[in-house]
């Protein structure tokens, strides 16, 4: 169990031009053994790099006692996890 429970919520889609602006936001929100909610209720696209990010932060995360949850997905973005088997490793509602 984390000792601390963060929510991000994300705004604006999480895209390759948009890479690094991402990864820098949640790298400042995470700490070794957070557990991290992402709120997708402002995201409406989330590209192939997006999803890398989203796997990266999980990995990271699972790695120091953390976990990665993620909330108010549209149903085409949580349909795009289901077909990419994340709901099999992440909490996707």
């Amino acid at each position: 169990m984390a000792e601390q429970e963060i929510t991000l919520v994300m705004d604006g889609d999480i895209v390759a031009s948009r890479a690094q602006e991402v990864k820098d936001l949640i790298a400042e929100k995470i700490a070794e053994g957070v557990d991290l909610t992402l709120d997708l209720s402002n995201v409406s696209y989330v590209d192939s790099i997006g999803i890398g990010i989203i796997i990266a932060t999980h990995n990271s995360l699972k790695s120091s006692g953390g976990k990665l949850k993620i909330i108010n997905a549209s149903e085409d973005i949580q349909n795009l996890f289901k077909t990419m088997r994340l709901d099999k490793h992440i909490d996707i509602s």
